[in-house]
């Protein structure tokens, strides 16, 4: 039943996203922000003048896919603010069906993945800081549905043994780099929650109960991920200076463990303690979940822990990818949550750093909702 009325209410989902981020978005957020007027001289540059970056020096340094779908935008409609402010709507939106593809992917083996997948979708479409980050012009409005697409790709990948989709993988992780500089973390979620794979691939009997991806897979996936990312590494391999630039302003210095420590529990904090403070980009201090939803949260999360351990335990029976399935899910909230806790030299927590968390911080409270 829920299968025959999941696409008619992923659409209901995703249009009613789509009257959120668009409605009067030229009056809400009011103002202008430094960042958007630099960010559309930057895109006119792109789409008129020839100006054809693989990673922006100006302005700190910048990421360029949201800049290049903007000149695309620029192009078709015009140089204008609301030109910009409706590229940011457009990645807000359409990362709502990416969501609900990439959390049944990762969670097929879950009998309720259906609903999980859904009520995550909803839980974004609805989230007031994915709604915020909508509505203005700025990159990182690009990285969960990047990030979220790789990862969705990534496991059907692995759970079909299509070489195609370890290509197309690899191609959209290459193309994380491409989108904000808080999705340099990503590799270490992924290397984390692969583990059981790698271990479990050196035993042929479970290599061969799971059918796990083959090498030539693998040299497919990293085949699409160099291709992307190359470009990017030979950047930075000729101006090595910009690599670091916006880390080492943000970022603690040698000593400052009272500030790193602050970070990290103002980091987690966000969560449902206290907020971002900047009122730009946040009602100042408010938290990511309200009181109810992080009592699901913190419930959704002790249940795919003990799930996690009681695979761990019969390693010989579980499928080494649900198991990594799970770990992922486990470690995508440390691992994203370490931009903001760093950059104590900023506003901090700050959402935008922590913007990495979407969509599968939502997984959680779906859980607990079962």
């Amino acid at each position: 039943m829920l299968n025959r009325i999941t696409l008619p209410l992923l659409t209901i989902i995703t249009l009613a996203s789509a009257v959120l981020r668009f409605y009067d978005i030229n009056a809400i957020p009011p103002g202008l922000h430094y960042d958007i007027a630099a960010n559309a001289i930057l895109v006119e540059d792109i789409a008129f003048k020839g100006f054809r970056p693989v990673f922006i020096s100006a302005y700190t340094g910048k990421e360029v896919l949201f800049f290049y779908s903007a000149a695309a935008i620029f192009k078709m409609i015009g140089s204008s603010i609301f030109a910009l402010k409706f590229t940011a709507a457009i990645w807000g939106i359409i990362t709502i069906p990416i969501t609900f593809f990439a959390i049944r992917q990762v969670l097929k083996h879950h009998r309720h993945s259906h609903f999980i997948a859904i009520t995550v979708a909803t839980f974004v479409a609805f989230s007031f800081t994915h709604l915020v980050w909508s509505r203005f012009g700025l990159r990182a409005i690009t990285q969960p549905a990047i990030q979220a697409l790789a990862i969705g790709l990534l496991f059907r990948a692995l759970r079909h043994n299509k070489s195609r989709d370890f290509l197309l993988s690899g191609l959209l992780l290459g193309l994380t780099f491409h989108t904000y500089l808080a999705a340099r973390v990503l590799p270490l979620a992924l290397l984390i929650s692969c583990l059981p794979i790698a271990i479990s691939y050196f035993n042929k009997s479970i290599r061969k109960q799971w059918r796990l991806p083959l090498r030539g897979d693998l040299v497919q996936f990293v085949l699409g991920l160099l291709i992307v990312i190359m470009p990017l590494i030979l950047h930075f391999y000729q101006h090595p200076q910009e690599f670091l630039t916006r880390i080492n302003q943000v970022g603690p210095i040698a000593g400052e463990t009272d500030l790193i420590t602050k970070g990290i529990i103002g980091a987690l904090g966000m969560l449902f303690v206290s907020g971002e403070p900047y009122d730009r980009f946040n009602i100042p201090d408010k938290t990511l979940f309200d009181p109810i939803t992080a009592s699901l949260f913190l419930l959704g999360l002790l249940i795919t822990i003990w799930k996690l351990s009681i695979s761990r335990k019969s390693k010989s029976t579980s499928n080494p990818i649900n198991t990594a399935a799970m770990l992922l899910l486990v470690v995508w909230l440390p691992v994203f949550l370490l931009p903001t806790a760093l950059a104590v030299h900023e506003v901090f927590p700050s959402n935008v750093r922590a913007f990495g968390l979407f969509p599968f911080i939502f997984v959680f409270p779906a859980i607990g909702l079962l």
